[in-house]
């Protein structure tokens, strides 16, 4: 599915103007459409840069925003609405202007995050209705954090990331940091992967993955964040100098990427590809460790090693996509 089939999809069934209404079912496929392309664009943009190393612009979240407009056939009169303040004003007398912060899309989006997701808006009911719920949720603090308004600041966009992942886990009242770390050692993986230790309240040792030791720090930088501590610029950036709110693009990513995998909302190709490889690797004695071909095919498309190499999380080897 390519954007353009996912934005006619998800319009199909509303009305011209002056038609009936929208029904609330056809706005809120509206706006989780608009949540897929930015969730894939801004993502994807990441990947190009980083494992790429492409220096390509990354959009804003303003570049994705879609406005229901009141219109009455034969009335030469709009009622514009911002926020909860409806304005009327003649048709040649209104223009619509561009936010200032709405940057420029260079790219598009991810075609496999556009199919996963496209598949979920689509068809719903294969799924459990809370895992569709916590996805369309995760989405939108996902766009929310990455508006660039004149009132944003970075405190605010790592908050609303921070909660992006919660609604994504459904993390428990009780112990989230560490649940949180755990989710993401358990998603975000990989067999070179580098392991370090982080210190529990109770002085107990946890053993994790650098990718679970990321996700403890950046839950510890969202818990001080809104217990009001003083925070200075250098917290907002991971031991590397990368900045959390980069990094944590590119954790969401991985982390929704495979868990629709694991649902089968898209990598029919992949899963094919898998088949094929096996069966040219029949009776080739294997090492200690099995070869999983799906899971090379998967890394090899979706390029998550190399990001994990690229954040000082993996030692490169020979022959790694």
């Amino acid at each position: 599915m390519n954007p353009a089939e996912l934005h006619l999809k998800a319009t199909a069934s509303v009305q011209l103007p002056g038609a009936t209404a929208h029904t609330a079912a056809e706005r809120l496929n509206l706006v989780r459409a608009v949540g897929v392309l930015s969730f894939s664009t801004i993502t994807h943009a990441w990947v190009v840069r980083i494992a790429h190393q492409n220096d390509v612009p990354v959009p804003s979240g303003d570049s994705f925003q879609l406005i229901f407009q009141r219109f009455r056939r034969g009335s030469n009169f709009v009622g514009v609405e911002a926020g909860r303040t409806m304005h009327g004003w003649p048709l040649e007398e209104v223009m619509f202007t561009r936010p200032w912060a709405a940057s420029s899309v260079f790219g598009g989006p991810d075609r496999y995050l556009v199919e996963a997701l496209g598949n979920l808006l689509l068809g719903p009911t294969g799924f459990t209705a809370d895992f569709v719920e916590r996805v369309w949720r995760s989405l939108e603090w996902f766009r929310l954090a990455h508006l660039d308004g004149a009132d944003q600041t970075d405190e605010a966009k790592l908050v609303a990331v921070a909660t992006s992942f919660e609604s994504l886990f459904d993390l428990p009242m009780s112990g989230k940091q560490v649940e949180f770390a755990k989710r993401v050692e358990g998603l975000v993986r990989d067999p070179d992967m580098g392991r370090d230790t982080r210190i529990r309240r109770s002085g107990k040792t946890l053993d994790l993955s650098l990718a679970g030791c990321w996700a403890w720090d950046f839950y510890e930088l969202r818990s001080r964040l809104v217990h009001g501590d003083a925070i200075p610029s250098t917290a907002f950036n991971a031991a590397s100098g990368t900045p959390h709110l980069v990094i944590a693009d590119l954790v969401m990513r991985e982390c929704i990427l495979r868990e629709l995998f694991q649902y089968g909302c898209f990598g029919s190709d992949i899963r094919q590809a898998a088949v094929k490889l096996n069966q040219h690797l029949a009776g080739i004695p294997q090492g200690p460790e099995p070869f999983d071909a799906v899971e090379f095919w998967l890394d090899w498309h979706l390029r998550f090693s190399r990001l994990h190499r690229a954040l000082g999380w993996s030692t490169p080897q020979t022959g790694s996509p």
